[in-house]
């Protein structure tokens, strides 16, 4: 793909992402009513394709209240698409936003605005309330007017009337909110996903998610998004617990103050002198309608993924040196996106007011528009330092070795190390200390003792890291000891803090002599990409090795993300 090159203004850049940072953090509800808001009444006509409230058909209507209580349901769940994010809010893929945007604006239009990146965790709290549904009476009948209309033509009925009509209004609520958690990497993301889903959480599980989430928020950036459709007395917040916390009282609020929150409508074919002259809405239209909404929210959210990766640019593993022309051709794609996006919207509105046939559109998939885009793998794991404190160790009791096993007050001499070692391709550190204890005179008894333990382990502490360097490595302690038999606090030196040691008693030491409480300075780990690694061992293979790796393990090693 040829990419334009431009000059770059860097003030928009840094305004454009700034504005992005701020965005990502709105919190808001508003309720809906559609009699008072939307203007949507019962036996009003409706037209679904233009989306646009009409004049009434009929004749005086009467309404009654169906029977039955209040329902409520509750969802608490990890959503991993807009598509899935749809269908979990009753907006189907098989039905258009268009269709279904009589049942509220403002929740289309929420839905519109999250368009789910690939790199962060969303989930969802989801609170449905529906109270009776109240619908028309039996009996109704189109006004002399509309036959008239209807008689005459019925384009002009549909102008009128539109091509269905409002039978019945529920009242309730909905509470909707979206938890947004910004991974490091994908393994920060995966690691995150198994802690939070608990079980598929559910909302009997709420109780674990929050404790679950309260610790995520220590260390991760966490944005909430809500909206609430019926009900009062409930504010927007910021906070995901407080969040999940009024989802929980919302369908006592709806019970009290319910407002309308869903419309069922019926077309005009239940009259026959309709349905003679109707040959029913054009199902190419609609197929059209629904393949152009599902483009424009796949194009979203591969424009949210282009937006997150120039907001996380240490995130992801660029083939090129040059930052500045990766960031120019990041923001070309987002050009390139919105150019599509407003294609979709152009298209879509000449379908609808028949400027022009399904046949006339020919816009390209955002699948095969994604194929033609470089967009840079994420690292699996965030390059990151770490301080880490080795545990204290000790070397209690020591092996008699030599000589008696009395020291007798013969001024022994102790001796420390430790060394830290990085083992296994950088994917461990092993610490080996060893104490020696040897008399000054008579006979020079000796005991000793050699240790090694596993102490920080790659593949559990850093996942899809490998350890590239550490701060220090070798310790010492070395003294000799006075005429008594307690303990004595010595101070060493490199990774040896201090170390507590008893090297002689009354009698034979044999089995009570050594060091306790051996304390290590903490240590620098500096790590490297796992990718970054293999790539490098692979580029050391000799060229005619190299020919026989296949295309596929290559890439497994460079740049698989699992």
């Amino acid at each position: 793909m040829v990419i334009t090159k431009f000059k770059i203004n860097w003030f928009f850049l840094v305004c454009f992402i700034f504005a992005l940072i701020l965005t990502n953090n709105v919190s808001y509800a508003k309720p809906i009513d559609f009699i008072k808001d939307i203007g949507m009444d019962y036996g009003l006509g409706f037209d679904s394709l233009e989306i646009e409230v009409k004049r009434s058909p009929f004749e005086p209507i009467t309404t009654k209240q169906l029977p039955g209580g209040q329902e409520v349901e509750f969802t608490l769940k990890q959503v991993t698409s807009i598509m899935q994010l749809t269908e979990e809010l009753d907006i189907s893929a098989e039905a258009s936003f268009r269709s279904l945007a009589f049942n509220g604006s403002a929740k289309v239009k929420y839905i519109r605005s999250h368009n789910l990146d690939t790199y962060s965790l969303y989930f969802l709290i989801y609170v449905k309330v529906k109270n009776r549904e109240k619908i028309l009476t039996s009996g109704f009948k189109l006004s002399d007017e509309a036959k008239n209309l209807l008689d005459n033509s019925i384009e002009l009925f549909h102008k009128a009337y539109g091509d269905s009509f409002i039978r019945g209004i529920t009242t309730g609520g909905e509470y909707i909110g979206i938890i947004r958690i910004e991974t490091k990497s994908e393994q920060d993301k995966k690691n995150l996903s198994a802690e939070l889903n608990i079980g598929g959480i559910g909302w009997d599980g709420k109780a674990k998610f929050i404790e679950k989430l309260k610790k995520v928020q220590e260390d991760h950036m966490i944005y909430v998004n809500n909206i609430i459709i019926g009900g009062v007395d409930l504010q927007p917040v910021t906070d995901p617990i407080k969040m999940i916390e009024d989802a929980q009282k919302f369908s006592e609020i709806v019970r009290i103050s319910g407002n309308p929150v869903k419309v069922m409508l019926s077309d005009y074919t239940i009259f026959p002198e309709y349905a003679e002259k109707s040959i029913g809405p054009d199902i190419e239209i609609r197929r059209m309608l629904n393949k152009l909404n599902n483009y424009r929210l796949q194009y979203l959210s591969l424009k949210n993924d282009i937006i997150f990766i120039l907001l996380n640019i240490k995130q992801f593993r660029f083939k090129s040196n040059s930052m500045i022309s990766e960031k120019a051709q990041l923001l070309n794609y987002h050009s390139q996106i919105q150019d599509k996006i407003s294609e979709i919207d152009y298209a879509e509105q000449m379908l609808v007011y028949n400027k022009i046939t399904t046949k006339d559109i020919d816009i390209e998939s955002p699948e095969d528009f994604a194929k033609k885009l470089s967009i840079p793998n994420r690292y699996v794991a965030l390059l990151q330092t770490k301080i880490f404190q080795i545990p204290n160790k000790s070397a209690y009791p020591l092996t008699h070795i030599s000589g008696d096993a009395e020291i007798d007050g013969n001024y022994p001499h102790i001796w420390i190390n430790a060394k830290l070692s990085i083992l296994e391709a950088g994917q461990k550190l092993r610490l080996f200390w060893s104490c020696k204890i040897q008399e000054h005179g008579y006979d020079r008894s000796l005991f000793e003792g050699h240790y090694s333990d596993d102490v920080f382990d790659v593949k559990i502490e850093a996942p899809g890291l490998r350890i590239k360097n550490i701060s220090q490595n070798i310790g010492s302690l070395h003294v000799q000891g006075s005429n008594d038999q307690n303990w004595h606090e010595f101070e060493g030196e490199g990774l040896i803090k201090s170390a507590l040691v008893r090297y002689d008693i009354m009698g034979l030491e044999f089995g009570v002599i050594g060091a306790k409480d051996i304390i290590f300075k903490n240590v620098l780990i500096e790590f490297e990409n796992e990718e970054d690694y293999l790539n490098l061992q692979m580029n050391k293979i000799s060229p005619s090795i190299n020919n026989k790796v296949s295309e596929n393990v290559k890439k497994s090693f460079w740049f698989s993300n699992d």
